[in-house]
């Protein structure tokens, strides 16, 4: 006869064998997605700015160029040590982003065992790995990915010092992490990090959290003092480099936390109003979440990442617009935000099948966008624009490659990464016209020794000089999109008539 508490081992087993099976299909699904999308996406500007980090000639250089830029100095780091050990090969560079994005994926599972119960951890975690935001993030050369994961653990490890679980050192590790990796991070310290501290001064069952936190919170200080002391220091007092976006509306913000998961919804086709459907109702679905985790203590940092660091972004980019505001720098809510919308479908309660279909059908409108956006270059799609100069090019032709940033940063990264890489085998490569950084043709360029001209720029004004004076020289003008912000122009000669 088999004893009940057999039963019961047998029956944990089955279950803990079943959650395995889960994340790891979960796991290789997020892990498809991203190396697919990984291999069809673009480089894009901010990607080539990576590289221009990574590819410093010592580490000395790299430090003294770093902190003319603004950004802390973890993920150029990581990205010049893969460039060292693989070279320059465009997915294999993509590695940190692609491995920090798929790491995301049990830091959310672990993250989301607070959701309420098992169907609802699956949502949460399926959500993350679906997330067509996510997505992106973890198919270039940037730290929005790596964001993301400091911020889960960071969330999971303070909520786990509260429980009496552990998690001080992960605490101190993550936090660590995320400060040398973007500084939108030290938002999240200050409103995770924060609740967190209220909680154990003013929640008599949660006083005994406080060492924990407080040893925690100093060591994460220690190993963070040099970079902030000298490199932050010097980049915020040395330079105005204006962030990649930091116009807040209310109608910005909400679509902020929309495209958490829903990102690119136009890609969706036909299916468009299903997934704007599902967006809206995420927020429903946040807030109902959020109202149900807030009524246990313990709980209180993660609905404050989840919903509380998105609004606290946009409040301090209104306040202070140098701090930016962008779909990017809230990679951090990801995580927590979907273990909110999961939470509003645990139960019990009132009309749990209804609210689990719910949460059902967000995950597969989250998965058919990501699919969508699986193929598409992006935004910026650099590969694109010189493919199709690659294949009108002819003798005489010559090429102008220019890009509205800052002066920190070389020009015409697209087109030297893909120049030669799509280029036919021994088929030379156009003359590249020079231009200053006031966007005006190099002295000494003669434009008459060319039959045509292309000219691919990403979001140039067409009133700068160098267009000026090509209107000047061609009269015949041809312009084609590629992506959003990436235009290939073609100036060329009406054809003269012959004598005779």
């Amino acid at each position: 006869m088999v004893e009940p508490h057999e039963h019961a081992n047998a029956r944990r087993r089955s279950d803990g064998a079943r959650e395995r099976f889960v994340l790891l299909a979960l796991v290789a699904a997020a892990l498809a997605l991203r190396v697919a999308n990984a291999w069809f996406t673009s480089l894009h500007l901010d990607d080539f700015h990576s590289l221009f980090h990574a590819r410093a000639a010592s580490w000395t250089e790299f430090f003294v160029m770093l902190v003319r830029d603004n950004h802390p100095p973890l993920s150029f780091a990581l990205l010049r040590v893969v460039r060292a050990l693989v070279g320059e090969s465009e997915l294999l560079l993509r590695v940190p982003a692609l491995l920090a994005g798929v790491l995301c994926v049990p830091v959310a599972w672990r993250l989301a065992r607070r959701a309420g119960d098992g169907p609802a951890r699956i949502f949460a975690t399926a959500l993350v790995a679906a997330s067509s935001l996510h997505l992106e993030l973890s198919s270039d050369l940037r730290m929005y990915a790596l964001l993301a994961l400091a911020t889960a653990g960071f969330v999971d490890a303070v909520c786990d010092v509260l429980e009496g679980e552990g998690g001080v050192v992960r605490l101190a590790a993550w936090c660590t992490v995320g400060l040398h990796t973007h500084y939108h991070f030290v938002h999240a310290l200050l409103v995770i990090g924060g609740t967190a501290l209220v909680l154990v001064v003013f929640h008599p069952r949660l006083r005994a959290a406080r060492s924990g936190l407080l040893r925690g919170f100093a060591a994460a200080a220690l190993l963070s003092t040099p970079w902030f002391l000298f490199g932050f220091r010097e980049q915020l007092l040395g330079h105005d480099l204006a962030p990649g976006g930091s116009s807040v509306t209310p109608l910005r913000f909400l679509e902020s936390l929309v495209h958490l998961v829903y990102l690119n919804i136009g890609l969706a086709g036909t299916l468009r109003p299903l997934v704007l459907f599902a967006g809206a109702l995420t927020l429903v679905a946040a807030g109902c979440g959020a109202l149900r985790l807030a009524r246990t203590a313990e709980r209180l940092p993660l609905v404050a990442a989840g919903l509380g660091l998105p609004v606290w972004s946009a409040a301090f980019a209104l306040a202070f617009p140098r701090g930016g505001f962008e779909w990017r720098y809230l990679a951090g809510a990801i995580v927590p935000f979907t273990v909110l919308v999961a939470a509003a479908a645990a139960g019990p309660g009132p009309l749990l099948r209804l609210r689990r279909g719910l949460a059902a059908f967000l995950v597969v409108a989250a998965a058919g966008l990501a699919l969508a956006n699986v193929p598409d270059p992006g935004g910026e799609n650099y590969a694109g624009g010189v493919r199709s100069i690659l294949a009108r090019l002819r003798p005489g032709d010559a090429v102008v490659a220019a890009d509205w940033q800052p002066r920190l940063f070389p020009h015409s990264g697209g087109w030297n990464w893909y120049a030669p890489r799509l280029a036919t085998p021994r088929r030379a490569l156009p003359p590249l016209l020079e231009h200053t950084d006031d966007f005006a043709l190099a002295a000494g360029v003669e434009l008459e020794r060319y039959e045509r001209v292309f000219v691919i720029g990403r979001s140039l004004p067409t009133d700068v000089p160098l267009f000026l004076r090509l209107r000047s020289a061609f009269d015949t003008e041809q312009a084609s999109v590629f992506g959003r912000s990436v235009w290939v122009v073609l100036f060329s000669r009406s054809a003269r008539p012959t004598d005779g």
